[in-house]
C-alpha cells in the first residue's frame, strides 16, 4: 500500500483531562519492521494536575500521523491522563510501542540498555554535569527509570508494585538499623552504617 495519513479526533468533552498519541510499526512483506512511526497531542505534561480546561483548548483535538509505504500496519491509540504516576506512564508506554514491533527481544536485552543507562548516568555525575543539561543527570536518571519500567514490563512485573515494596522493604529495615544503633545515625562514618544495613538485613532471616 502506499503511504497515507491517519487521523484520530474527538470533541468528548473530557477530552483535556488526557494526552494522546498515535504510535504505528511498519512492516514488508516477510513480516520484518521496516519503521516506526509517532505523533503526539498533549494537553499538558503528565503529572500536572490539571482541574481545568486550558484556556486555548480547542474544541475538538485531533492527532494526525503521516504513515509510510508498508505491508501491514499495527497501529496503536494511547491515550493518558495528566495524573498517571510515571512509572505507570513509562509501562504504559512500553506496551503500547511493543504492540506496535518496537521492542528489545527479551527482558535480558533491556537489561543491557539499563546497564548503559547507569553508565552514562555515572558519567554525568562524575563530569559534575548540571541536572537540566542536554545529558545532565536530571536526562539520564530519567532514562534509567524508564528503561527499568521497560525490563519490568518485559518481565511481568508492575513497576509501580515492585516499587512500593522496596519502599516497604526498605524503610523496615531503617527502623532495624535505627534500632541498632548506640548513637545518632549521624555520627556514623558511611563503612559503619553499611555494616548496620548488612546487620539490619540478616535480622530479617
Amino acid at each position: 500500500m502506499d503511504g497515507y495519513t491517519v487521523e484520530v479526533s474527538s470533541s468528548f468533552a473530557e477530552f483535556w483531562r488526557y494526552n494522546v498519541a498515535l504510535m504505528c510499526g511498519c512492516f514488508d512483506g516477510a513480516d520484518t519492521r521496516t519503521g516506526f512511526v509517532a505523533a503526539e497531542d498533549a494537553v499538558a505534561d503528565v503529572g500536572a494536575g490539571l482541574t481545568a480546561p486550558p484556556a486555548d483548548y480547542p474544541a475538538a483535538r485531533k492527532a494526525v500521523l503521516d504513515i509510510p509505504e508498508a505491508a501491514r500496519l499495527v497501529l496503536c491509540v494511547y491515550v493518558v491522563p495528566h495524573t498517571l504516576p510515571a512509572l505507570w506512564r513509562a509501562e504504559k508506554i512500553g506496551s503500547k510501542t511493543a504492540k506496535a514491533g518496537f521492542d528489545w527481544s527479551s527482558a535480558l536485552s533491556a537489561l543491557g540498555k539499563l546497564e548503559e543507562e547507569v553508565q552514562e548516568l555515572r558519567a554525568a555525575l562524575e563530569a559534575g554535569a548540571a541536572g537540566d543539561e542536554p545529558h545532565g543527570g536530571r536526562g539520564e536518571l530519567g532514562d534509567l527509570l524508564f528503561i527499568t519500567a521497560k525490563v519490568a514490563q518485559m518481565s511481568g512485573v508492575d513497576p509501580e508494585d515492585a516499587l512500593h515494596r522496596a519502599c516497604d522493604k526498605f524503610d523496615g529495615r531503617f527502623r532495624q538499623v535505627e534500632a541498632l544503633a548506640d548513637k545518632p545515625l549521624g555520627e556514623y562514618a558511611e563503612a559503619e552504617l553499611v555494616e548496620l544495613w548488612k546487620s539490619a538485613k540478616k535480622e530479617e532471616s
